[in-house]
């Protein structure tokens, strides 16, 4: 979901996902862009205008509604030096550690 906001449409990255059959749905498509120098009220049409002349992004802000743990945070700090972002935010509504998480499961498991 990240790369699909962070990459290009006209990026290699898509094109090789295209050639081996794992095409981007139109997940980003979805998304609406918000540009706070844009005072009017935007529309999905305008949104998508404005994504189309912007620049790339600098920095991603990722927040999760639910458990989130330090390996997710690594992997979009690894994933934010492969695409040169200068910054990356990750916040969660619970951080938990591996036993935490695995408790949830099973308790999720064996109602």
């Amino acid at each position: 979901m990240v790369d699909s906001l962070v990459t290009p449409p006209s990026s290699s990255t898509v094109g090789i996902n295209q050639m081996i059959g794992t095409a981007q749905t139109n997940e980003s498509s979805e998304l609406c862009y918000l540009d706070p120098k844009v005072m009017h009220a935007m529309t999905r049409d305008t949104s998508n205008a404005v994504r189309a002349r912007q620049p790339p992004p600098q920095d991603v802000i990722l927040f999760v509604i639910g458990g989130g743990n330090y390996v997710e945070y690594q992997n979009l700090v690894d994933y934010g030096k492969s695409k040169n972002l200068l910054r990356v935010t990750y916040g969660c509504t619970e951080l938990v550690n591996p036993k935490q998480f695995t408790d949830q499961v099973c308790s999720y498991l064996f109602l």
